[in-house]
């Protein structure tokens, strides 16, 4: 697990449980900080069952949606290393692209139903980054991030809010060369 995913998750404990998000009750807002946690990391692996956040407030599907586009970190324990001939590292690279597709798809599932139940187009996370940067980022398809950055701009984003390094989503996508989401954000007048 990436060391920001783990912050984030542990942050949501406390954030969750002294902002209140839930009700009047500190047992309530605590069982619904380690709810969220849960959540994150089940969004961040493609098992979470999104109709659980259709009660949710749009702040904390905001903070799902971000914790399901984030790019994935590697396997618990990281790669193995005791793969000796070239044959044994094509046949594991095949087998880890199959294993990532299934859970990139999974996850596109998630976030697109997650994003149907409301969410906040300008959240910004716990160290501030915004959405829409994280979006650039994430290692989902182009092509879905090109239809959530869209959806995200059609709601109200901030196309030119900055990160916490001063980036914009624009910054990001020239500096990783993005060409679509270069596009959709000069063709929505991205500065």
């Amino acid at each position: 697990m990436s060391s920001r995913l783990k912050r984030l998750a542990r942050l949501a404990v406390i954030a969750i449980a002294v902002a209140g998000f839930c009700g009047p009750s500190f047992a309530q807002d605590f069982a619904l900080a380690e709810d969220m946690s849960r959540w994150c990391l089940e969004a961040k692996h493609g098992e979470f069952e999104p109709a659980s956040a259709a009660s949710l407030a749009p702040k904390q599907i905001s903070y799902l949606v971000e914790c399901t586009i984030l790019p994935a970190a590697p396997p618990p324990g990281g790669y193995s290393r005791d793969i000796v001939s070239e044959a044994d590292i094509a046949a594991a690279r095949k087998k880890a692209d199959q294993r990532i597709a299934a859970k990139q798809a999974k996850r596109v599932i998630i976030a697109d139903a997650l994003m149907t139940y409301g969410f906040n187009p300008n959240f910004m996370d716990d160290v501030g980054n915004p959405l829409i940067t994280t979006t650039v980022i994430s290692d989902l398809p182009v092509e879905w991030r090109v239809k959530a950055m869209t959806s995200m701009i059609e709601q109200g984003a901030d196309i030119d809010v900055k990160n916490q390094y001063g980036q914009t989503a624009l910054d990001l996508a020239k500096h990783r060369k993005q060409q679509a989401i270069i596009e959709l954000l000069l063709g929505h007048s991205a500065k």
